[in-house]
């Protein structure tokens, strides 16, 4: 028996020592194979023959070619290797293999990496897209599964309020409320829509970051509905249905803009499908979230419901606003505009001035709609006349100060020159354009009390017909500096203990300087903002939106 024991004993001995032998050498072949600098197979120039010596005066020189493909970033890897047979040459090309352990894993990359490239990256990234889109899309991401899980809980609370689970409770009553509360939101729709259709274009980040506000107190209405007496719930679910209608007109005028910017050196019809390819993801992702969470709301308690929900609602916001933190436009706006006139002048000599590039402006600009009160109390600035952009003539008319014969000849005399009734050069540098527009320093009637009006200055700006985008830029300019000219004229004036009075005296040296001033800073401004990346020709500026022209005159 002790034999026995001793030759199984010996055997197992012999068949572990076996095993782990084997399992040395294809552990040190691992090795040699992971070690190896070259992920590609040893070529026919390389095998022993050649290392040691042999047929030097044969080795062929190897020509690495690599096809890339554009639209999901495959690449292969080719070698042409150029052999000698005789009296003729041949080329053959020998595709790349890697034999080793991690072999299947790296085929697999090789064809799960671009399906994923080409899935949801849009073509040339990261390399033709603007700098910050993936973290754009992050960003993005956070936002879409953040208001998920915040749509889940107040379609619980809806559910709840409208008598689900609740003896007694109708559906024709439940019908009735989603009803109302549809039909308020699209009437929001048509009214919004009316209302700010015209000037989404001119502040596009600043009506994104409003779309979301606008989602999140929507969010928020319906799920604090619950909480209030029966007869309240179904204004504030129609009102919170309201508000995410005019989240749904912003977000969807706002994003076309977006969308451009990120489509520069792409394709516009490429990224609109990766965003949603994007979103198609983070909401199937949101979907397994939201019903986990909306299994665990009966769990928790309401204190630290709310406080989810709040954190919830402040991530968004916070992911809103490094969103638009990334897109940096190199056109100007109103409110760009003004910080680099206020960059270029305030404070500054002209020989010093530096203009700011279109990333610095985007991590600086205001995202937020604010009272001009409450924007001055917090920027610290001071307050300067009203500038009334792109108004009728009539309303010039009655903002000016000056005498109809006055205005007349102004009015003749521009759109004369602007039809081509004075010379002209194409190739005039930007301050000899045409203006394309006449400005006038007027008043204002402001209400004291409630009883008593009184009147302050400001400016009225009207455009000619085909007025384009940089004499806009031009006139803004214009108006700005009349503005401050205006404000430091009232500053002194109070210093001095005397009343400002506008007379049409006063009021033509006060243009006469400003026009002074507009001419010699206008071509050296215009110089460096382009220097500094900004394309003052595509700026787009608020306007009232009229345009005049001269019709039925006599010559």
């Amino acid at each position: 028996m002790e034999m026995k024991c001793n030759k199984k004993s010996s055997k197992l001995h012999f068949k572990v020592l076996n095993r782990l032998l084997v399992f040395i050498l294809c552990l040190r072949r691992t090795v040699c194979f992971a070690s190896s600098s070259s992920p590609t197979p040893r070529l026919p120039y390389e095998n022993d023959e050649f290392q040691n010596g042999k047929n030097i005066d044969q080795q062929p020189e190897p020509i690495r070619i690599e096809s890339l493909n554009k639209y999901g970033g495959a690449v292969k890897f080719f070698d042409l290797v150029l052999k000698e047979n005789g009296n003729q040459q041949k080329n053959r090309a020998i595709r790349s293999i890697i034999r080793n352990p991690g072999f299947a894993v790296t085929a697999l990359n090789r064809k799960l990496v671009p399906a994923l490239r080409t899935t949801f990256l849009p073509i040339g990234f990261p390399d033709k897209t603007p700098h910050g889109y993936f973290q754009f899309c992050i960003w993005s991401w956070i936002q879409d599964v953040s208001t998920q899980l915040r749509s889940v809980l107040a379609t619980q609370k809806i559910l709840e309020g409208v008598g689900v689970g609740r003896e007694g409770a109708t559906a024709l009553s439940a019908l009735f409320n989603f009803l109302v509360r549809d039909g308020c939101g699209m009437a929001a729709n048509l009214l919004f829509t009316y209302a700010a259709s015209s000037r989404f274009r001119t502040d596009v980040k600043r009506w994104r970051i409003f779309a979301d506000m606008s989602v999140d107190i929507g969010i928020t209405l319906e799920v604090a509905a619950i909480f209030f007496p029966k007869p309240f719930f179904l204004p504030l679910i129609c009102l919170g249905n309201m508000f995410k209608a005019l989240c749904g007109v912003a977000a969807g005028a706002c994003g076309g803009s977006i969308n451009l910017y990120w489509a520069e050196g792409s394709d516009i019809s490429d990224i609109n499908a990766k965003f949603g390819a994007q979103h198609t993801v983070t909401g199937a992702i949101g979907l397994v979230f939201a019903g986990l969470f909306a299994k665990s709301v009966s769990q928790i308690r309401s204190q630290s419901l709310w406080l989810m929900y709040f954190i919830l609602t402040y991530l968004h916001l916070y992911g809103n606003v490094k969103c638009m933190r990334l897109i940096s436009f190199d056109y100007p706006n109103t409110i760009r505009l003004e910080m680099l006139l206020r960059d270029y002048i305030v404070g500054k000599d002209d020989s010093l001035a530096k203009i700011q590039t279109p990333q610095h402006i985007a991590q600086k600009e205001p995202l937020w709609f604010m009272i001009q009160k409450f924007r001055r109390f917090l920027t610290r600035r001071k307050k300067v006349p009203s500038i009334y952009f792109g108004v009728a003539y009539d309303e010039f008319c009655k903002r000016s100060r000056k005498p109809l014969e006055v205005l007349k000849s102004d009015l003749i005399d521009t759109e004369s020159r602007d039809n081509g009734h004075s010379k002209s050069n194409a190739d005039t540098e930007p301050e000899s354009l045409d203006d394309g527009y006449i400005i006038t320093t007027g008043h204002e009637n402001v209400s004291q009390s409630g009883k008593t009006q009184s009147s302050k200055p400001c400016v009225a700006v009207s455009f000619f017909t085909g007025v384009s985008s940089e004499q806009q830029a031009k006139a803004y300019a214009h108006a700005w500096l009349l503005a401050n000219l205006l404000q430091e004229r009232l500053e002194k004036e109070a210093q001095s203990n005397n009343p400002f009075v506008m007379d049409c005296k006063r009021q033509l040296e006060i243009e006469a300087e400003a026009k002074i001033l507009l001419k010699s800073m206008w071509g050296k401004f215009h110089r460096t903002c382009t220097h500094a990346g900004w394309n003052l020709s595509r700026s787009e500026l608020q306007t009232q939106g009229y345009e005049i022209k001269v019709v039925n005159r006599k010559e």
